[in-house]
């Protein structure tokens, strides 16, 4: 049955159009030709000649007509009755959909042709208010900001013959925004003119507003995400602890605003303390506040990890209360928050805001300060890290300070000044002093100064701290201002003081004080010092073995030139005495050539003395080495004695750099030990010396033009030095060799790796 229905209105739908009314025309045409053709035929042809037969064919026509008829008022009621239910099931479809159909022309305000019911709900007129001009125009709904835009698209889209699909702004009846969709086309006549436009406009403000929200949100968590990278960066850029706290609460400003804000830190005494502060209260009263850690708000942030915010501290809650009895101070605050703060997974401590509104704090704010305490937690473990390896590097550079004043010999005052500076700045003292101990009832001051400064030159080891130290052979660590008084070796001002033994050996030879440091020594101080003792007491003591051994050395020294002169200057002057007594004899005597020989004798002679004073001289005249290097110190060398001899002399360097002192010295006294042969024995007229460094070695070669002689017979001997040359080669690890034949000169060389 449906099925016949379908197929009626689909045929009642087609007569209804044009074509189909032009057929149902052509078809009662013919069929009336038919009638009139075969009907009078026939009835001529039944009763032919009766004079009836007019009256039967206009009869018969009445009949075609009533028939006719009858079967277009069918045909016509069929129709209209499929165009009404076509109507009625796109009226209910239109008004069930959401939104509204409509047809429009399209000129310069777009008249309304068309409008389903839809229209009241989505622009507040009716159907006839859009049609009849009572209301709007499709125009006149469109946003004042929008028209323009929404004229044009629809026009490009008309000229190139595709539908359009717009999302504007309309103003409804009461003056309301909403977000339209506007899907539509235009509708075109036979002879292909653009007739009117059909559309369909849906409301999607909940979609677009949703969409915007979405979008705000999206670029607020960006701008926020960008904020803590900003701000992370300019955390992470510092090192030092005191300065980084400074710059994490200048930067959690810049995430949430606070008036009052703190970084806390757990203590053993199960105390939060303040270790960063900005806000309205001074920095010396906010930096010794100190909070029970037992508080219940305390414990859910350091314990259990958990954000907590007081809305408004004055209200009656359990946590509001807590905060106004723990809170010692006249700042405003009104709401708080707190956030942990977590560094390897354990709490050490919380981030503190404040704000002097209360209510001011929200979800929001907690997971942004939240999100930036996670980055502040590792700047801070970052920092700590870094100051424990400064601390550590400054215990090294300390200990290896004394390691150099060991191996550069450095006399003893030098030593005492080093020392003084390196405990004091490795514990953050204010003062120090130093007392040498020979295991007497007194002991000697051997250096201080700041609040150390010990007027005496003495101080006795019974009334002393440095005395308990050195009986004890342990630290004294005093860090009560009440057990000071009365100590001999301790001026007025002193309030803590760590005195620690120098040790060498098992041996106790002093003690090192030092004292004021702010906040008090800790263990860790006593650890530190006490390295640095042990090595501090090694170099003291090394430098009054040196000096002992400098006393010695002098000594020794002034003996070896007694004996220098007295082996050669001495020897000279007396053999001058013998030869000019033979000359004044022979003159005497008339023997001329007698007297000539000696005067040969007594000028080859004094000669040999001068070169022997002059080399004796350079060896007592300051030393160019440690000042200038061993290239100046061999020029030096040639010019004060081998130039003066006579020799051609010539110094060739290639590639020079300094080298350890040591080394230097090592190479400057075999030189010298080979030129001193060249000038007592070769009897050269040239004399060349050459220094080449490259990256891993320094050769030296002496050579002459001299006499030469036998290397081995030399050294079997034990003459000329070449014992000595031996020894200072063997001390700087290098190699050398000597080339020499009689007659032929000789050409000394030694290579050293540095």
């Amino acid at each position: 049955m449906g099925t016949k229905d379908n197929g009626a209105r689909d045929a009642a739908r087609w007569l209804w159009t044009r074509r189909g009314g032009l057929a149902l025309l052509a078809a009662y045409v013919l069929l009336g030709a038919a009638w009139l053709l075969f009907a009078r035929r026939a009835l001529a042809a039944w009763i032919p000649g009766s004079s009836l037969l007019p009256y039967l064919e206009i009869a018969a026509d009445l009949l075609f007509l009533l028939v006719t008829a009858g079967l277009f008022f069918f045909v016509v009621r069929r129709v209209v009755l499929a165009r009404d239910e076509s109507q009625r099931i796109l009226g209910t479809l239109l008004s069930n959909v959401p939104g509204m159909a409509y047809r429009c022309l399209n000129m310069p305000g777009w008249p309304m042709q068309f409008a389903s019911q839809g229209s009241l709900a989505l622009t507040g007129y009716s159907p006839d208010e859009l049609t009849r001009g009572a209301g709007a125009s499709v125009q006149d709904l469109i946003h004042p900001d929008e028209r323009p835009a929404i004229w044009a698209q629809v026009q490009a889209a008309l000229a190139a013959g595709e539908s359009f699909h717009l999302t504007y702004r309309i103003l409804t009846a009461g003056g309301e925004e909403k977000w339209v969709w506007d899907q539509g086309r235009g509708v075109y006549g036979s002879d292909g003119r653009l007739v009117a436009l059909e559309g369909y406009i849906t409301d999607v403000t909940e979609r677009i507003l949703a969409q915007q929200t979405s979008e705000l949100e999206v670029r607020e968590r960006t701008y926020e995400l960008a904020t803590l990278l900003e701000v992370s960066r300019h955390v992470a850029g510092t090192l030092e602890l005191e300065p980084l706290l400074r710059q994490i609460l200048k930067q959690l400003q810049t995430v949430v605003a606070y008036d009052s804000a703190a970084i806390l830190r757990t203590t053993a005494g199960e105390h939060l303390v303040v270790q960063a502060y900005r806000g309205s209260l001074p920095q010396d009263q906010a930096l010794h506040l100190r909070f029970p850690a037992h508080r219940a708000y305390y414990q859910r942030v350091v314990l259990q990890q958990e954000p907590v915010i007081i809305p408004d501290v004055h209200d009656e809650t359990p946590w509001a209360r807590e905060y106004r009895a723990a809170l010692d101070s006249p700042e405003p605050i009104r709401c708080w928050m707190g956030i942990p703060l977590i560094i390897r997974g354990q709490t050490v401590g919380m981030l503190s805001l404040g704000h002097f509104e209360p209510n001011h704090y929200s979800a929001h704010h907690q997971r942004l300060v939240r999100s930036f305490a996670i980055d502040v937690g590792l700047a801070i473990d970052n920092a700590e890290l870094y100051e424990d390896s400064r601390r550590r590097v400054a215990e090294i550079e300390s200990l290896q300070r004394i390691t150099t004043a060991l191996l550069e010999k450095l006399k003893l005052h030098e030593v005492l000044d080093i020392v003084y500076l390196e405990a004091c700045q490795l514990t953050m003292a204010t003062g120090c002093a130093l007392f040498f101990w020979d295991g007497g009832s007194m002991m000697d001051v051997a250096q201080s100064g700041g609040a150390l400064q010990v007027e005496t030159g003495h101080v006795p080891v019974t009334r002393s701290f440095a005395g308990r130290a050195v009986l004890s052979g342990r630290p004294v660590l005093i860090d009560d201002a009440r057990e000071l008084s009365g100590a001999t070796d301790l001026p007025p001002g002193v309030e803590t003081m760590l005195a620690m033994p120098l040790r060498v050996q098992g041996s106790t030879v002093g003690a090192l004080n030092v004292a004021n440091k702010p906040g008090g020594f800790t263990p860790e101080d006593v650890r530190i010092l006490s390295l640095f003792a042990d090595a501090a007491a090694l170099a003291l003591e090394n430098a009054r073995l040196n000096e002992k051994v400098g006393q010695m050395a002098v000594v020794e020294e002034r003996q070896r030139l007694a004996r220098e002169l007295h082996d050669s200057v001495t020897q000279a002057l007396y053999s001058i005495a013998l030869y000019a007594e033979a000359t004044r004899l022979a003159l005497a005597t008339g023997k001329v050539g007698v007297a000539t020989e000696n005067l040969k004798e007594l000028h080859a002679t004094a000669r040999e003395a001068m070169l022997d004073m002059r080399m004796l001289i350079f060896e007592l005249r300051p030393p160019v080495l440690a000042k200038e290097g061993l290239v100046s110190a061999l020029q030096a060398r040639l010019a004060a004695v081998e130039t003066r001899a006579g020799l051609l002399t010539h110094l060739d360097v290639e590639g020079e750099k300094r080298l350890s002192l040591a080394v230097d010295t090592e190479l400057f006294w075999i030189a010298v030990e080979a030129l001193n042969n060249v000038v007592k024995h070769a009897r050269a007229t040239n004399l060349e010396v050459r220094l080449a460094y490259d990256d891993h070695t320094v050769n030296l070669e002496v050579c002459d033009d001299g006499i030469g002689f036998d290397p081995e017979t030399a050294r079997q001997g034990g003459g000329m030095g070449l014992g000595g040359i031996e020894e200072r080669v063997q001390r700087i690890h290098g190699q050398w060799e000597i080339r020499s034949n009689p007659g032929e000169g000789t050409a000394v060389r030694v290579r050293v790796q540095v």
